[in-house]
């Protein structure tokens, strides 16, 4: 019989060993790797490689052109994703990069698939439990974000090494520095799961015998790993504090500043959200009853974990975000050890999550995605272009190329416009970076490069300090109208920055779609700074400029006095709340 793989031998009688070593130990059935190794395959979340239109795709982009153009953390850029933010989007413009982050997801999603598995195993027979893994892989694929999968996987291991069954163990002395470099890792790959994956780390910690060792040991692991990695990254080690600080800021400001009101789905998701939760409360609160005090490091990780995901996947109310809230839901139930009249409950919130999934992203063509998911060949495909743009540098070259005609046809942006951007440092506004790569231009962004995220008063004057300083962009290319994607409208962000994009740059020339800006004295001559500066009876000439125009604004500015051009979203909801500041 095998042991749990993170505890020391234990004398006979101490506890039970974990069912899961148990159902495991089956004869015919394959292995849990050998599972594992079949979905990852078959299920493999990875995105096309090439650049792409669309907002998430253009800040995906982004986190790679960071390092092409050796753009630092903290000083340079900030975002929710981190320095290594880069691994959960392999992209060819940057080759490294793309072979990493295959490497990164690969592994992710192996960890994911097969510590989901040995927690179906403990409450399951082998052939139920491949086939809700399946499930859970199938609608993986639907909802690609890399890094909640890898954060989940730590989550899985965690509530595995806390079990009311192994709580009298020391855990091996690999267990714990290994938690508090995956903790560091995913701080770097994207802080909010990163910050998740620290909390459970240390109730792994404090859980097991010899605590104060178990401590140590993580905090002397997390701080070692993430220098180590930070410098891996090519980061100046006096960034830390400046990058640490700005994105607890980006991370504490999402939910205020992203929410929806009433979302783009209506009250569906919650329903959806409610019954998984209900589910593994029953689940919570069957093993408190049976172990007591034992169960509660297991009730604590599985409370942040939902705590997390609700707050992650449902501030938004999308599709994408509650599908990444539904799965890894899914995933808490799986970890949950049901007993036998409980199963059926366990199998039915699991049932609920992943049609949630479906019902939410896919919609009423479900059945055709889910025969394109079900299909191998197409992810398959993906691992090979990234592998063979490694050994056939022309191949890369020839999938760049043609990414960039494609996008050239979809953005559709004069050549004079883009002569006027010819050799100047050019900042994207709002977010449309594959924009600037499309047509062959020198990034060179403000930090909060999705202008959208700069949540606080800090990086709403971080944004504009860069549109001021001689080493920022000297040309902005701006994209026109609301983001209708997400329900916002870029005249209403960041007051600060606004301010500096009205006083310090001129418009030169536009198209209906495009707006160029280079910087200048003159003030700029849109319909967005006519909006921002609520005094429209007022000429364009009239209005003060550069310094003096900069404190007209901040002292008689009120956006929140202005009507915003509204639009709505797909449920027909009015969006455009103006930006507020105190």
């Amino acid at each position: 019989m095998t042991r749990d793989p993170g505890s020391r031998p234990r004398p006979r009688g101490v506890g039970d060993e974990p069912a899961s070593d148990v159902r495991a130990d089956g004869g015919w059935w394959p292995s849990p790797g050998v599972i594992a190794a079949i979905l990852t395959v078959a299920f493999l979340p990875i995105r096309n490689p090439t650049p792409a239109s669309g907002l998430d795709s253009s800040w995906q982009l982004g986190l790679s052109l960071v390092h092409l153009h050796h753009i630092p953390a903290g000083p340079g850029f900030v975002f929710t994703y981190g320095p290594l933010g880069f691994l959960a989007y392999p992209n060819f413009v940057w080759l490294p990069g793309a072979l990493l982050g295959l490497l990164y997801v690969v592994v992710s999603t192996f960890a994911f698939y097969s510590l989901a598995y040995r927690r179906f195993l403990t409450w399951l027979s082998p052939i139920a439990a491949t086939v809700l893994t399946a499930a859970l892989a199938m609608v993986t694929t639907r909802v690609i974000s890399v890094s909640e999968v890898a954060t989940a996987a730590l989550i899985l291991w965690t509530a595995a090494l806390v079990e009311p069954a192994v709580l009298d163990d020391a855990p091996r002395a690999w267990v714990v520095p290994v938690l508090g470099f995956a903790a560091a890792f995913q701080l770097l790959v994207k802080f909010g799961p990163g910050s998740t994956a620290l909390v459970v780390a240390v109730v792994v910690a404090m859980a097991r015998p010899g605590r104060r060792t178990n401590v140590a040991r993580l905090l002397l692991s997390l701080v070692l790993s993430f220098l180590v990695l930070w410098l891996a990254a090519q980061q100046s080690l006096a960034n830390i504090d400046l990058w640490l600080r700005e994105s607890l800021q980006l991370a504490a400001g999402y939910s205020a500043a992203m929410a929806t009101y009433a979302g783009f789905g209506g009250a569906r998701y919650w329903w959806f959200w409610m019954v998984a939760v209900v589910v593994l409360a029953l689940g919570v609160w069957g093993l408190a009853r049976e172990h007591r005090a034992r169960a509660i490091p297991t009730i604590v990780i599985i409370g942040v974990a939902t705590w997390y995901l609700t707050k992650e996947g449902l501030t938004r109310l999308d599709q994408v975000h509650v599908g990444v809230a539904y799965i890894f839901l899914g995933a808490l139930i799986a970890a949950v050890p049901w007993k036998r009249r409980w199963r059926p409950l366990g199998i039915a919130g699991l049932v609920v999550s992943c049609a949630a999934v479906v019902a939410t992203t896919v919609g009423v063509g479900y059945r055709a995605q889910l025969v394109n998911l079900a299909e191998p060949q197409h992810r398959l495909g993906e691992v090979g272009r990234v592998i063979r743009s490694a050994v056939q540098p022309g191949y890369r070259s020839r999938e760049l190329d043609q990414a960039r005609f494609r996008l050239a046809i979809q953005y559709r942006m004069p050549q004079r416009l883009v002569n006027e951007l010819r050799n100047r440092k050019v900042h994207a506004d709002p977010w449309s970076i594959t924009a600037v790569w499309a047509y062959g231009l020198r990034w060179t962004p403000a930090p909060v490069f999705q202008t959208y995220s700069a949540y606080s008063r800090a990086l709403d004057e971080r944004n504009a300090a860069s549109l001021l300083a001689s080493s920022g962009p000297d040309a902005v290319v701006r994209e026109q109208g609301p983001i209708r994607a997400i329900g916002r409208v870029p005249a209403w962000e960041s007051p600060d920055y606004m301010v500096a994009l009205t006083c310090d740059f001129r418009m030169v020339d536009q198209s209906p779609r495009w707006q160029i800006l280079l910087r200048g004295d003159r003030h700029l001559r849109s319909a967005a700074s006519d909006e921002h500066a609520g005094a429209p009876g007022r000429s364009v000439g009239d209005r003060p400029r550069g310094p003096r125009c900069r404190r007209h604004h901040r002292r008689h500015v009120r956006l929140s006095a202005v009507a915003p051009r509204t639009g709505e979203n797909d449920a027909g909801q009015a969006f455009g709340t103006p930006a507020r500041r105190d």
